[in-house]
């Protein structure tokens, strides 16, 4: 912009250069018509360089803001209250449109501030975070796609997925084991097969694994597994979840992501936290 009303600056003042010339020839001769007309035409430049000089003395121009969308998914037994500082907003239906970069929120139980923290908001994006709480005396935690390391994890092959466990239980041991089946038709029949392993599952998200997916009779891909979880140390098995994962609406054999962060809670209850 300053290199412009320069540019624009210096071509006035040479204009105004070359027209007193042409005028001021005349006046060895014959005068203006009228010492009115030459300072009509000198106060008529002077407001061009008045106006030009408040056009590029404005500074730089303001950005438009840029929004990003912020999702909330909470685990915790109780209600967890969420509201970003800057405008006392709280999310609907988990949802907040605010502005990106880093956004301070405080996260409540009742009237007891659990959390005080900032969050990366990205513009034009859908960012992502689950509350984990699994009892009253745990401590609340953020995850995302950034700390599960999902977001650089490299999607797997046609007739796989990529499962990520979280141990979100607080009646579970510290260090469970976790076993993933699945049917798949073969002869005739469906059959269940083992289609994973997960060791020393703790409260911090295991490391990526490749999952088989089974297929139905109708030879499209199998979304419905078991995982029957086991004491790590003595191997006795401490419950069994079943999770689905969801297709499109408007193809039955289309998932919606591939990789999956699932956390494993109290009453056998499987959840999907995040998904790419």
């Amino acid at each position: 912009m300053g290199e412009l009303c320069s540019s624009i600056f210096s071509r006035l003042v040479i204009s105004l250069y070359f027209f007193l010339l042409q005028k001021a020839a005349p006046l060895y001769g014959a005068a203006f018509s009228s010492f009115t007309d030459m300072r009509k035409i000198l106060y008529s430049f002077y407001i061009a360089f008045i106006l030009l000089f408040l056009s590029c003395s404005k500074g730089k121009e303001v950005a438009d803001p840029k929004f990003g969308t912020v999702e909330f998914k909470s685990i915790a037994l109780q209600t967890i209250r969420i509201v970003e500082s800057s405008t006392g907003k709280s999310p609907s239906f988990g949802l907040l449109n605010t502005l990106s970069g880093d956004t301070r929120f405080q996260f409540f139980l009742e009237d007891n501030l659990l959390l005080d923290t900032s969050l990366s908001v990205n513009a034009y994006k859908t960012n992502s975070y689950a509350l984990i709480k699994a009892d009253a005396t745990s401590q609340l935690m953020i995850i995302d796609g950034q700390s599960t390391k999902m977001n650089s994890e490299v999607l797997p092959d046609s007739g796989f997925v990529k499962f990520s466990f979280i141990n979100a239980s607080a009646n579970l041991p510290s260090k469970i084991n976790a076993y993933v089946t699945t049917n798949t038709y073969v002869g005739n029949q469906n059959l269940p097969v083992q289609v994973a392993e997960f060791a020393n599952i703790s409260v911090i998200s295991s490391a990526f694994k490749k999952v088989l997916l089974g297929t139905t009779n109708l030879g499209s891909f199998a979304v419905d597994f078991t995982i029957t979880v086991k004491d790590a140390a003595d191997q006795a098995v401490l419950g069994t979840y079943k999770i689905t994962l969801p297709v499109y609406s408007y193809n039955k054999n289309k998932l919606q992501s591939t990789v999956y962060v699932i956390s494993l809670q109290d009453n056998n209850v499987a959840s999907i936290l995040l998904s790419k």
